[in-house]
């Protein structure tokens, strides 16, 4: 039987869980008044203002799987309309965000419609750089880890780093839009993002046979992962443990604790 347990508030928060089957553990986000006040700080265009809200959702799917207390900071940098995306978020949950752009190319491209959303990336940033950097106060040297922008989106950029930098096997799914309510327009946010364990059992015999049924469970994971809208990510309405277990039921998920994130000027 599926019980809704220790259910969040319905937004700004990381829900843990992992497969039954031990092929990957992941982490759900939701956003929305953490979101909001970070995009609303600043009059952003419309194409800013989604792409700082991904990074933000980005740095709240990654914090977790890097290990870390003090502060995990992403930039993007590139040589487009989109000069500039930061996000902080230290290990307790608190999130800044800034943006700089430049507006005369942003209202250039906003009349060139013949690259979709689907390549936000090359269209808003150009070519540029992915930077993360983890700094855990007096008495630890800094982290920093830095690969070339490429991908069509952040989620694939994002991909591509802890595919590089950290070795880790990992697909996102990230979506923000501004939704209309009763106390006006407002940003939200979601993600969801699935991290591939290692095989655990005999490695030789057998091995190479648990190895291909671990790949197509991997596989079968994300075309789970693949099917979930971007209404499921963001309706505050839908329970986490609801969401997920539409999503990955076929092969059992386990839910964990549960933390918050929050806005924060340090």
């Amino acid at each position: 039987m599926f019980e809704l347990s220790h259910n969040p508030t319905t937004d700004d928060y990381v829900q843990r869980f992992q497969l039954e089957n031990k092929v990957a553990q992941g982490r759900l986000v939701r956003l929305g008044d953490t979101i909001n006040k970070i995009l609303k700080t600043r009059d952003y265009p419309h194409e800013v203002a989604v792409l700082l809200g991904e990074i933000q959702v980005i740095a709240g799917l990654m914090a977790g799987v890097l290990k870390f207390k003090g502060v995990l900071s992403i930039q993007i940098k590139g040589d487009g309309a989109i000069k500039m995306l930061m996000v902080d978020v230290t290990n307790e949950g608190a999130m800044r965000g800034l943006a700089k752009f430049d507006l005369e190319k942003l209202e250039e491209l906003s009349k060139k419609l013949s690259i979709g959303p689907q390549n936000s990336v090359p269209r808003f940033l150009g070519n540029g750089y992915f930077v993360l950097t983890v700094d855990q106060g007096q008495g630890s040297d800094p982290y920093q880890g830095v690969i070339e922008l490429e991908g069509a989106t952040l989620s694939e950029c994002a991909q591509k780093y802890l595919s590089q930098s950290a070795q880790i096997d990992a697909m996102l799914k990230v979506a923000v839009s501004k939704t209309q309510g009763k106390d006006g327009s407002n940003w939200r946010g979601g993600g969801l993002m699935l991290q591939k364990l290692a095989p655990t059992g005999l490695q030789r015999m057998s091995g190479e046979q648990r190895e291909l049924e671990s790949e197509d469970c991997w596989r079968r994971a994300i075309i789970f992962l693949g099917s979930c809208t971007n209404e499921e990510l963001l309706d505050s309405d839908l329970h986490p443990h609801l969401l997920l277990y539409r999503l990955f039921s076929e092969d059992g998920v386990r839910v964990f604790n549960f933390s918050s994130l929050f806005m924060k000027c340090r």
